[in-house]
């Protein structure tokens, strides 16, 4: 397949109907870059959130219902049902900005086509309010070096490579952490490349639902660092699983 022929598909879970998620739909659909597709998996979810995802009139979405609540299983099952060279993640209460995938396909065509390409994030409060801005170049050496203390990339402004995420058998676990997860992974081969690129792609919204800074996506992150310890025999992670550990003593949200 030519550069100038790639295919996306967005890949957006939601389990509830809120004020946030109309928002969220409605920032895909007003893309500038307009031929893509969009899967919305409503995932352990009521009624009215299925009647209001029925009711959505755009040939480009397709919905899906299923009955487990977990993010892994939901983005596991969208993957399975696309065909697109990359799928472009998305949340449902945060809002892509208009040219987020023109931008995303310009970036992709620049770096020959990496494995994961994450765009920057401006963060917003319950009411739409910027709270800061984070806008981050890198690429996949220092990306992968700083992957034993952090997780430089912003999962929902990612686009990534259906044969890459299938390869290594998609996400694997975590009901905090599955992104963490995903890019250890990936970074064990070196054959494997990131880029994140300091154009913002995302309004990444901040709210008290979030996992982010719970005590389980950090007592996760634990398990994660010495699982890469075994398998990469990298000192580097058993400092990262006791650095995770004191996140999670004196940060952790319960």
């Amino acid at each position: 397949m030519s550069d100038e022929n790639k295919t996306f598909a967005f890949l957006m879970c939601a389990h509830k109907l809120d004020a946030f998620l109309p928002l969220a739909i409605d920032s895909v659909l007003k893309q500038t870059y307009i031929d893509f597709k969009f899967y919305i998996i409503a995932n352990n979810c009521d009624d009215d959130l299925w009647s209001y995802l029925s009711g959505l009139k755009d040939h480009r979405i397709e919905i899906y219902r299923t009955k487990i609540g977990q993010l892994a299983f939901n983005l596991n099952y969208g993957i399975n049902l696309i065909s697109a060279d990359y799928v472009i993640r998305f949340d449902s209460d945060d809002i892509c900005l208009p040219d987020r995938l023109s931008n995303t396909a310009n970036a992709l065509k620049k770096f020959k086509y990496p494995d994961v390409l994450s765009g920057s994030a401006q963060w917003i409060d319950v009411n739409g309010c910027v709270l800061k801005e984070q806008a981050v170049s890198m690429e996949s050496d220092e990306i992968k070096k700083r992957l034993w203390w952090s997780n430089p990339v912003c999962h929902p402004a990612t686009a990534i490579s259906l044969n890459t995420l299938v390869s290594h058998g998609g996400y694997s676990w975590g009901f905090g952490s599955e992104d963490y997860d995903l890019w250890l992974r990936l970074a064990r081969s070196t054959k494997t490349r990131f880029v994140i690129v300091p154009e913002i792609y995302i309004q990444y919204r901040i709210s008290g639902n979030q996992s982010k800074g719970g005590i389980l996506p950090y007592s996760e992150s634990v398990g994660l660092m010495f699982r890469e310890l075994i398998f990469t025999k990298k000192i580097r992670f058993f400092l990262g699983g006791l650095l995770w550990i004191i996140k999670a003593l004196l940060k952790g949200k319960r």
